[in-house]
This record gives C-alpha cells, sequence and structure tokens, in this order.
C-alpha cells in the first residue's frame, strides 16, 4: 500500500490547487437533517381554508339572522 504524500497529511497545497476542506468537529450541537425514507402524501393547506372560511361564514349568517330578526320585531 503507498503512502500518503506529505501535503495529503499535513493539508497544504501547492499555489493555484484548492486547499482541503477544513476538518469539522461535530459536537451533540449539531444540527443533523433527517430524510424519510418512506415516501409520505404531501398534505394540502386547502383543508385548513376550507374550514376557516366555514366558520367565517357561520359567524356571519349568525350575524345576519340576529340583526334580521331585530328588523321584523322593528327595534333596529
Amino acid at each position: 500500500m503507498a503512502s500518503a504524500r506529505p501535503n495529503q497529511l499535513t493539508g497544504d497545497a501547492p499555489p493555484g490547487v484548492p486547499s482541503p476542506t477544513a476538518p469539522v468537529r461535530y459536537t451533540e450541537n449539531t444540527n443533523v437533517t433527517t430524510i424519510a425514507f418512506i415516501p409520505v402524501e404531501p398534505q394540502s393547506h386547502n383543508a385548513h381554508a376550507a374550514i376557516r372560511e366555514r366558520a367565517l361564514m357561520a359567524v356571519t349568517l349568525a350575524t345576519r339572522d340576529s340583526s334580521a330578526g331585530h328588523a321584523l320585531r322593528g327595534d333596529v
């Protein structure tokens, strides 16, 4: 097996040649990105919007119905 050249051991590179990557120290604070190997269907945000619209519509209808009752009784 051939031994490594001295510049490989020290990380030195001649001028014009990219230098090797600086060593990285990994600790418990290192952020690690995980990849899901089981594909999951993308979740739509449209369902949330539809629920919000229905809730807003229910409040609008309730407000309109209560004000219509006042108009019929002459409370307006």
